[in-house]
C-alpha cells in the first residue's frame, strides 16, 4: 500500500513538473491536457497500424475475426486493451465514462473476451447510429421542402384522452415526443423528425439535441439518434420550426482511399 501511495505521489509530482514546463513555453493548462491527449491518441494509432491484422478496428466483424484467429494470451489482451482505449478517446457518440470503455477492474486488465464484447457492442451501436443512406437524406430533404409549404402554426396537439391510432404523420414531419430520463426518472420532451412509420403504432424518429436551456434551439448531433417511438409517446405533430445555416452535412471517405490519392498525387 505504501509503495502504491509513493508511486501515485511521484506520478503527480512528475505531472505537475511537466505542466509547469509547458506553461513556461506558453501553454495553458487546457492546451497542455489537449497536447497530452493528442499524443496518447497518435501513439495508440501508430501501435494499432503496425499490428496484424492492421487496426484500429472499424466494425464488429473485424473484432470477431481477430478473436476467432487469436490465442487468448497477453498479446491479444494488450491489443484489445489499446483498441478500447483508442475507441474511448475518439468516440463522439458515447462519453468516456461509458461501461463499454472500461479498461481495468481492481487495478487489473479485464479479460480478452470482455474487451472484445465491449468493442463489438460499441462498434455495432456506433455504425448503426451514424450511417445514413442517400435515401435517408432524400427523405429528410423532402420533409424540409414539404414543411416550407405548410401554414405557420405552433403544432397539432395530440390529446391524451383522444384515441391516437392512425394519426396522420408524414415522413419529414417535426414532432414532439416524451421519454423518461434514465438519470432523474423524470419525463422530458424532445424534438424529432419522422423517418418512417413502422406499423403497429410505432414510428422511427431521428431526434435532435437541445442546444439551450429552454428547448427553443435544437441541433442535429454528430451521431444520429434514431429511435423506435410508440404512438402514445407523441405529444404534438407538424411542429413549425425555422432552420438556420449553422450546421453542415458531412460525409467521410476511407483512410485507405485517402492514402492512395496522396500517393497518386506524389507520383504526378
Amino acid at each position: 500500500f505504501r509503495k502504491q501511495s509513493q508511486e501515485i505521489k511521484e506520478h503527480k509530482l512528475n505531472w505537475n513538473a511537466r505542466m509547469r514546463e509547458l506553461q513556461n513555453i506558453g501553454y495553458t493548462e487546457k492546451q497542455a491536457l489537449n497536447t497530452k491527449l493528442e499524443e496518447t491518441k497518435l501513439n495508440l494509432l501508430s501501435f494499432l497500424k503496425h499490428q496484424q491484422p492492421m487496426g484500429p478496428f472499424t466494425n464488429s466483424q473485424e473484432v470477431k475475426n481477430f478473436i476467432s484467429c487469436s490465442i487468448d494470451n497477453k498479446d491479444a489482451n494488450d491489443r484489445l486493451y489499446r483498441e478500447v482505449k483508442y475507441a474511448r478517446i475518439t468516440s463522439l457518440s458515447l462519453p468516456e465514462s461509458s461501461s463499454v470503455f472500461r479498461l481495468r477492474k481492481d487495478g487489473k486488465n479485464l479479460g480478452t473476451n470482455h474487451y472484445a464484447d465491449n468493442l463489438i457492442q460499441y462498434l455495432d451501436q456506433s455504425n448503426s447510429a451514424s450511417t445514413i443512406s442517400m435515401a435517408d437524406l432524400h427523405n429528410v430533404l423532402t420533409g424540409l421542402t414539404n414543411m416550407s409549404s405548410k401554414p405557420s402554426s405552433i403544432g397539432h396537439i395530440v390529446e391524451k384522452t383522444v384515441e391516437t391510432s392512425g394519426m396522420k404523420v408524414d415522413i419529414g414531419d417535426h414532432v414532439i415526443a416524451y421519454w423518461r430520463d434514465d438519470n432523474d426518472l423524470q419525463l422530458k420532451w424532445y424534438l424529432g423528425v419522422v423517418e418512417c412509420q413502422l406499423g403497429d403504432g410505432k414510428f422511427l424518429i431521428s431526434y435532435l439535441k437541445k442546444s439551450d436551456k429552454d428547448g427553443c434551439s435544437w441541433v442535429y448531433p454528430e451521431a444520429a439518434e434514431v429511435l423506435e417511438t410508440l404512438e402514445e409517446q407523441i405529444m404534438m405533430t407538424q411542429i413549425d420550426v425555422t432552420y438556420h445555416c449553422t450546421t453542415r452535412i458531412r460525409c467521410n471517405v476511407s483512410g485507405v482511399l485517402v492514402k492512395k490519392l496522396n500517393e497518386l498525387l506524389a507520383e504526378m
